[in-house]
């Protein structure tokens, strides 16, 4: 993997962590998020409830690589927790972004079959990097825990 390349796998993976919208004053550009994101094309105002939060940048740079849309038109939502199958979903699009095959698969889990979620729920299940519970459950509406994005995280590099 090419410097850049993996400097904008990082960039993209770690914006995609749910971080819950802490709120803060703007800080300066973030080098990481910058290498993943032209400056010209995410200048902070897609979002109304990004603005001011140390995070919009990366949210912005999610949202350009069509990793994540928001929770509606003009709010991403930076306080939200997020979902088990939301974090998949991120995660999927991630690896799509860069190009990073992931197989095709049918829902592995019984609760997911329908869902929103279910197409990146079950292509990162049969590539490993996702798992459900001992009841074979995903439970897609459940929040991350930060110890089940450390996984997802870790599988997913």
């Amino acid at each position: 993997m090419t410097r850049w390349r993996h400097r904008t796998a990082t960039a993209l993976l770690l914006a995609a962590v749910p971080l819950a919208g802490l709120p803060g004053v703007a800080q300066a550009a973030d080098p990481l998020v910058a290498d993943a994101c032209p400056a010209d094309e995410v200048q902070g105002d897609w979002f109304a409830d990004t603005a001011g939060n140390v995070h919009a940048q990366a949210v912005e740079c999610l949202s350009w690589w069509a990793v994540t849309g928001g929770v509606e038109q003009g709010r991403y939502g930076v306080g939200d927790p997020v979902s088990r199958g939301q974090m998949a979903t991120f995660l999927a699009r991630t690896l799509d972004g860069l190009g990073v095959p992931l197989p095709g698969a049918e829902p592995r889990f019984p609760d997911v079959a329908g869902t929103t979620h279910a197409d990146g729920i079950s292509r990162l299940a049969a590539a490993g990097v996702v798992g459900g519970g001992a009841d074979g459950r995903y439970r897609p509406g459940d929040p991350v825990s930060r110890a089940q994005m450390a996984t997802f995280l870790v599988r997913t590099f």
